[in-house]
């Protein structure tokens, strides 16, 4: 008996460690079962035909006969739907272009040593850019409308998204590409996703109207797309293992192959290096409405101030002269022990260490200030809002405002007042805001009009006119202030 305890004692610690080890088994095969499945849903070798991917995108490079009026007729539609705001137009106008062909073609050449394709792809590449902003310019040069619709102001500056944008909609496309019986709807989507269309558009209108900076900020939105895409294009190629070009000449060979990788060099630097500075302007940015948020968003006006958001001004300059401008409207100010405590908070957030921060306000004496500020949201900030319709909604609602604080901006119960006392021929007095233009600028008129008694006569309405002119523009310091007089 004894020695059967003795055998059961024996033997459950070899069970004990046949139980782990099965634990073991178990786990490994589990963990080989994850594996085996993300490899067959990931996995993008086995079903890609090489040659016909070669082939389609090979096809797609040159821009001659057809295929060059089909992208001068889509730049033109583009350059309409931007003209009129229109993104659906837009947006069909980006499905029957063809300008993938030869960034697709220079991303493969290199990934595959082909030096004649790469020569190919970059002469039809010149060709594309120069027919399609030459297209754009000529458009917007002679139309007779060209306002600056906000299809158009969002492609003169790129930020971070359009670098991710352009990158995975080529890796997407190329992709879809290789795989047997090509993914047509893919490469319509990412057609419209990458936008190569309207920046080139933008080119030509900033051109026309003689604006090099709307011109430079959209080309170098081209630029971004045409890097990233291009960068997509060799990645997959590498990655699928097309194989290279070979040449009967060693030497040939060789300087191919240096050639090509100088070439993918020359696009990763530049394309990291484009991804860390547009990196740089976002997170500056995120930080500085973060900021905001923190600040002026929960600061309590007392009376009539107010916090004009769409007039907020977030300037990245990577040279050191970054801002952030601040307006605000109304007739209460600011302390400036609370703005001193705003830019004490701004060093908390590392990218606003060395961005100044403005406060624009002011009191009695700033009406012209105000106004000068709504009518520059026109020019300032149209591209973040939808349409016109928006755009002159809010700048009515901005304008009602401020007529209403203008009894507070100008002490009228007093000047009317002391008007009164001082002219005993005064029936009528009155004040407004007149906002004027010769088409070439815009100017706020303070304007004060009254009203004489019947009982005076020409000449003495005449002299009290400009008495009371000139003591208005005294009382008021503003030399600007114009006076209207009629009489009963």
């Amino acid at each position: 008996m004894n020695e059967g305890l003795e055998k059961e004692n024996i033997q459950s610690p070899g069970d004990g460690n046949g139980s782990g080890e099965e634990i073991k088994r178990d786990f490994q095969g589990l963990i080989g079962n994850v594996r085996k499945f993300l490899s067959e849903l990931l996995n993008i070798r086995q079903n890609t035909d090489q040659d016909a991917t070669r082939e389609a995108i090979i096809a797609d490079i040159p821009f001659k006969g057809h295929t060059s009026w089909i992208l001068i007729c889509s730049i033109f539609i583009a350059s309409v739907g931007l003209n009129a705001n229109s993104t659906a137009v837009v947006i069909g106008a980006m499905l029957i272009s063809p300008l993938m062909g030869p960034i697709l073609g220079m991303g493969m050449s290199v990934a595959i040593n082909d030096i004649f394709t790469l020569r190919r792809s970059l002469k039809n590449f010149g060709v594309m850019v120069i027919l399609s902003v030459l297209t754009a310019f000529l458009f917007f040069k002679f139309f007779p409308l060209r306002d600056e619709s906000s299809e158009l102001l969002a492609r003169t500056a790129p930020d971070i998204r359009d670098v991710l944008i352009a990158f995975f909609g080529g890796l997407a496309l190329v992709i879809a590409r290789a795989k047997k019986g090509t993914i047509a709807s893919v490469i319509f989507g990412v057609a419209i996703a990458t936008a190569l269309m309207p920046p080139l558009c933008t080119v030509g209108f900033g051109l026309a109207i003689g604006n090099l900076n709307y011109a430079g900020g959209a080309m170098y939105l081209f630029i971004i797309n045409t890097i990233f895409i291009g960068l997509a294009t060799f990645l997959v190629i590498k990655y699928l293992r097309f194989p290279m070009v070979r040449y009967a000449n060693s030497r040939k060979r060789r300087f191919t192959a240096r050639v090509a990788s100088l070439i993918a060099l020359l696009v990763m630097v530049p394309a990291v290096y484009t991804f860390y500075i547009v990196f740089q302007k976002s997170q500056f940015e995120y930080q500085a409405k973060q900021l905001i948020d923190e600040t002026i968003e929960v600061y309590q006006f007392m009376k009539s101030g107010r916090f004009m958001d769409n007039l907020t001004e977030i300037e990245y300059n990577r040279e050191g002269n970054s801002f952030i401008e601040l307006v605000i409207m109304g007739d209460e100010a600011i302390p400036e022990n609370v703005i001193n405590s705003w830019r004490n908070q701004k060093s908390k957030y590392p990218m606003l260490e060395e961005a100044e921060l403005r406060v624009v306000q002011g009191g009695r004496d700033d009406s012209e200030e105000k106004f000068r500020y709504v009518n520059e949201l026109y020019e300032a900030k149209k591209a973040e809002l939808l349409n016109k319709d928006e755009r002159i909604r809010i700048l009515e609602a901005e304008l009602a405002n401020l007529s209403r604080q203008a009894t507070q901006q100008i002490p009228f119960a007093d000047i009317s007042s002391e008007a009164r006392a001082s002219y005993e021929n005064l029936d009528g007095f009155s004040f407004y805001y007149s906002i004027r233009t010769d088409f070439s600028k815009t100017d706020t008129v303070p304007v004060f009009e009254v009203k004489w008694k019947e009982a005076a006569s020409s000449d003495q309405i005449v002299q009290d006119s400009r008495k009371l002119h000139e003591w208005l523009k005294l009382r008021l310091k503003n030399n600007a202030i114009q006076l209207k007089t009629s009489a009963n």
